[in-house]
């Protein structure tokens, strides 16, 4: 069973340092995270059940990315969300980011397993971050972390920005590494045109590596 390992995400809760968890967040929106989580169980056939919870481990606080409680009915998935990235506006800058954590069980009918269980330091983004566990692991796929929407303050323009845009407009997310990641503006924006046509967001999100 993981009660141990799994009570240290009940007590983050408590504590109130997830800063997802409602009245913990601070109120002005700084930046924008754009991100995928997969779950890994390898001596599973099917999809695994995960519950538990996927963290960005700040000073003095957590801010939550997903989690699921665990139950009879924990639904089967082996990525969220199930396609493109997840994207949320968050209190804080990339600079405050110390650590990626997944406290991850599955439901493996009469015994659960660990699949994920503690933290590696953040080093940026674009570099997946594979935490293991004892019955599997959890990778953490961080696409950007950039300035959030309506700030008054303009955004330093780089590769985060670049994968911002593209995926804000529908862009799938490794199309978007792969885009933003070329060394010529004309390769960048022949990648996106490759996968999703002429679009005019898709010459937006190149131009910003250099403005």
């Amino acid at each position: 069973m993981v009660a141990g390992f799994f009570r240290k995400v009940s007590v983050l809760a408590v504590a109130g340092l997830l800063v997802g968890v409602p009245g913990t967040a601070r109120a002005e929106q700084q930046a924008r995270v754009v991100y995928s989580i997969e779950f890994a169980d390898p001596g599973e056939e099917h999809d695994p059940e995960p519950y538990g919870a996927v963290v960005l481990r700040l000073p003095g606080e957590d801010r939550l990315l997903w989690r699921e409680g665990r139950a009879e009915d924990t639904p089967s998935r082996w990525r969220y969300p199930a396609t493109g990235a997840a994207i949320q506006e968050v209190p804080f800058t990339e600079d405050e980011i110390l650590q990626v954590c997944a406290f991850v069980g599955e439901r493996d009918g009469d015994v659960d397993e660990r699949l994920a269980d503690g933290c590696l330091p953040y080093e940026g983004v674009h570099e997946p971050y594979v935490i293991d566990g004892s019955g599997g692991h959890v990778t953490v796929n961080l696409y950007g972390v950039g300035r959030a929407a309506g700030r008054e303050v303009v955004p330093q323009k780089g590769f985060a920005d670049c994968v911002d845009i593209a995926v804000a407009n529908g862009a799938d997310p490794l199309t978007a590494h792969d885009a933003c990641d070329a060394a010529e503006l004309t390769t960048c924006y022949r990648i996106f045109r490759e996968a999703h046509g002429r679009q005019a967001w898709a010459l937006e999100a190149c131009q910003a590596r250099v403005d």
